[in-house]
């Protein structure tokens, strides 16, 4: 869908449109559900985390201010969402730090590439996922993360070289 289009089904669902809102969510809803599998690790949690941002997504859709911003918007949603999950379960006694580092699935069959993101620190392996899972640029996790945008440059390529240096040692 091109910029334009996008640009007018926020306007639409901004004024109460479902439809438009539902063609929003069509649009953005594999990333969503990419990005909450990589944060949560499973994939009830990770349909979970997206059920839940999509209805605070929908209640809250009136007060984007600037629909340029809209993406970044809902995925800081689905962060909310995601890190809401982990806190709960972990108040729950359900998951443990350990857990939350567990590997999951990736394209490697023995999970290598999910254990050399686990190795990383959470603020590090969300500017990674947010890069490579979310295709988000380092201005845009800037405004999601609420760092510098050459605080996420340095971070994303000093993890990136780190995922590198322990790929070549698998």
């Amino acid at each position: 869908m091109d910029k334009k289009d996008l640009m007018l089904l926020i306007h639409s669902a901004r004024k109460g449109d479902v439809s438009a809102f539902g063609s929003l969510y069509e649009e953005y809803s594999s990333g969503l559900y990419k990005f909450a599998f990589w944060y949560l690790k499973n994939p009830d949690d990770a349909e979970d985390a997206v059920q839940n941002c999509v209805l605070n997504a929908f209640q809250k859709i009136g007060s984007v201010r600037k629909p340029e911003a809209f993406r970044s918007w809902f995925f800081q949603i689905l962060a909310n969402a995601c890190r809401d999950i982990l806190r709960d379960k972990q108040k729950r006694g359900d998951l443990s730090l350990e857990d939350a580092d567990a590997p999951v699935f990736d394209n490697y069959e023995d999970g290598s590439f999910t254990r050399m993101l686990s190795a990383l620190n959470d603020e590090d392996r969300r500017i990674v996922t947010l890069s490579v899972v979310g295709e988000f640029n380092s201005r845009e996790i800037s405004r999601l993360m609420g760092i510098n945008e050459n605080t996420v440059r340095s971070k994303l390529s000093r993890s990136l070289k780190k995922i590198r240096e322990q790929y070549q040692t698998v």
